[in-house]
């Protein structure tokens, strides 16, 4: 017999709702049409080393994997004119060396996420280290909101991920993958000291203290 007292929720429907919410608390951030043409033309030729390097599984993805790395890269440009800090590596070459959280660069092991809003954030199961999580605007491509910083104790709590959020039925076939959502929970930053001063620290999601 399943308990009455069992919640169940549409994962899609949720995800909706609180990106909406989370754009209304979020930092908009806007890149120059000279940054976005420089980086769009980066992307391409990063997204053809990779996939003339491990090829496999990317090379029937190969417009999408494109248009995200390029995205994930507009991204991270608007959080660097954001703080007013470097740390994209913009050489094309790829290297499995490279793979290290983004902000390592400036002293931070935090990742950037950048995704539009109707495509659910799509994290490792078992994150190891905070995000901040950026979507793209809807109406631009120079327009970005950070949704905030984001542990790995929220990143992988059962109540805010969902396989069902990949709608890559390969990608969803590895398992290595979950989709997130929720984006409304971020903590807000205005400053790279922020980003700093959040490390080891907690808050409340849903009842229970989420930690660093």
């Amino acid at each position: 017999m399943i308990s009455s007292s069992v919640r169940y929720i549409n994962p899609e429907k949720e995800y909706k709702k609180n990106m909406q919410k989370a754009l209304e608390n979020s930092l908009e951030i806007t890149i120059s049409q000279e940054q976005c043409s420089l980086i769009k033309n980066f992307g391409v030729k990063w997204s053809d080393n990779k996939l003339d390097d491990v090829g496999l599984h990317y090379t029937a993805d190969s417009n999408q994997i494109k248009s995200r790395s390029t995205r994930g890269y507009l991204g991270e440009a608007a959080l660097e004119n954001f703080l007013g800090m470097k740390f994209s590596d913009l050489d094309p070459m790829f290297s499995y060396s490279k793979n290290v959280p983004d902000l390592e660069p400036i002293g931070l092991r935090y990742g950037v996420k950048t995704n539009r809003p109707s495509n659910p954030f799509i994290i490792f199961k078992n994150s190891p280290y905070p995000e901040i999580l950026i979507t793209q605007s809807e109406s631009s491509e120079l327009i970005y909101h950070v949704l905030g910083l984001f542990p790995p104790s929220l990143l992988n709590h059962p109540d805010f991920t969902c396989d069902s959020l990949i709608y890559d039925d390969e990608l969803k076939r590895r398992g290595t993958k979950t989709g997130f959502f929720g984006v409304h929970l971020g903590k807000q930053f205005k400053t790279y000291d922020d980003l700093l001063m959040y490390a080891g620290d907690k808050w409340i999601v849903k009842d229970i203290i989420v930690g660093w």
